[in-house]
């Protein structure tokens, strides 16, 4: 069977962030603690369906994936904002998550922390 679309955007963001895949689910988990309480609330609505809105399939891995979706597009905005990704080149997030030695030269230590 085909997998689904969310699933194939959070494999694809995933890996754009350098996560290895057994950290996959780490990785996810840190995403979530960003919005504290949503997870459990898309998860609800797609346990108990009568509380989701009308007509609406709710399911945790859309809210997933748009989330990665919200991060990756965030994450690569401040990157080029400070010159370390050019939008036009085949560098990736992976590779510049893989070099914190150079973002902490161009930022400090305070580089792409929460």
């Amino acid at each position: 069977s085909q997998e689904p679309l969310a699933h194939s955007i959070l494999r694809e963001n995933l890996k754009h962030f350098g996560a290895r895949p057994e950290k996959w689910m780490e990785t996810l988990r840190s995403m979530l603690w960003e919005l504290p309480g949503w997870a459990g609330m898309f998860h609800r609505m797609e346990v108990h369906t009568s509380e989701a809105p009308a007509d609406t399939r709710v399911r945790v891995a859309d809210f997933c994936a748009v989330l990665s979706i919200f991060l990756r597009s965030s994450m690569e905005d401040m990157a080029a904002a400070a010159g370390l990704l050019d939008p036009s080149s085949e560098t990736t997030l992976a590779s510049l998550l893989s070099r914190p030695a150079a973002l902490n030269k161009v930022h400090g230590d305070e580089a792409f922390q929460h």
